[in-house]
């Protein structure tokens, strides 16, 4: 994907989107899974606001948060009903903080805030997990 800003070009603008997809494509057990993915959702809230401000070194350290939230999640074992509940439960609210996070960050990255090698960065933390 790429989308242009101010005649550059964004590649891996998709890094939120693969937040979003880690958020729910893995499996977690129980109660310790729900609390996991509320976890999870606040680390974006979190990485939102990073974004906001444009604090690269926040982003990063914020980045890693969520990465090794992901990471966790992929080590729990639930089963695939289980996994459909949490899903139905908190699909929304995690498509809604998509949707903040990639405004910020695109936002940050037009005002000169956060650089396109920054995104990229971040978005190598995140893929890491995948």
């Amino acid at each position: 994907m790429e989308y242009s800003l101010k005649g550059n070009t964004m590649r891996h603008g998709f890094v939120v989107v693969l937040l979003a997809l880690a958020l729910f494509s893995t499996g977690c057990d129980g109660g310790h899974g729900e609390s996991n993915v509320k976890n999870s959702l606040e680390t974006m809230k979190e990485l939102t606001a990073a974004f906001e401000q444009g604090d690269k070194e926040r982003i990063l350290t914020v980045a890693k948060k969520l990465q090794a939230l992901i990471k966790e999640r992929k080590e729990m074992k639930i089963s695939e009903s289980e996994q459909k509940l949490i899903q139905e439960k908190y699909e929304s609210q995690g498509q809604e903080q998509v949707k903040k996070m990639m405004a910020a960050m695109l936002k940050a990255i037009q005002s000169g805030k956060l650089k396109e090698v920054d995104a990229q960065e971040i978005g190598t933390i995140i893929k890491q997990t995948k």
